[in-house]
């Protein structure tokens, strides 16, 4: 195999694969499509059973990388930041004094019936604009830095500005 497959061009990856089809659907062995084509017998297999399982839609390419999981609507997001940034978790019944992610995560499961893994409380959390709990410590021992600019960037969101933590009684958003 002089060439690697997945350092090709998605077009050129899906030329090839039709091109392979092509080539087994006329009597060509698939260890012979995968030797002239320079790829594995098992790709061109795996290229031929999705073809008749789908049809020719199911050659082409397909998204890459990990999904974007976004289990909340867009209603239920903004609710959630609006109790972050009203109350602190103790006053809507929740365990901890300060808004951690696992705070937020009761706060969902209790509201809206959706148990969110911290990783996902974290991609909220910065697509909302709120800073790490690193930024945060940091603002209110320098009380010239707002939260949220610390990186060089405006804040996304009106929430990153609103300046939460242990100072403002709020409660601050931690790794915890």
């Amino acid at each position: 195999m002089d060439r690697h497959f997945r350092f090709l061009t998605l077009e050129q990856q899906e030329s090839l694969r039709r091109e392979a089809l092509q080539a087994v659907m006329n009597g060509e062995k698939k260890s012979r499509v995968a030797e002239r084509l320079g790829v594995t017998r098992q790709a061109v297999h795996q290229w031929v059973r999705r073809y008749r399982a789908g049809g020719p839609a199911s050659l082409e390419t397909r998204p890459r990388g990990r999904r974007k999981i976004r289990p909340l609507l867009p209603w239920q997001e903004e609710q959630v930041t609006g109790a972050i940034l009203r109350q602190p978790p103790s006053r809507l019944n929740l365990q901890a004094s300060s808004w951690t992610k696992r705070a937020i995560a009761d706060f969902v499961e209790e509201s809206f019936g959706v148990r969110l893994p911290e990783w996902i409380v974290s991609a909220y959390l910065r697509d909302w604009g709120f800073p790490s709990q690193r930024e945060v410590r940091r603002a209110f021992a320098d009380p010239s830095v707002r939260p949220g600019t610390l990186r060089g960037e405006a804040p996304r969101a009106p929430v990153a500005a609103a300046g939460f933590g242990p100072a403002s009684g709020l409660g601050g958003v931690s790794a915890a």
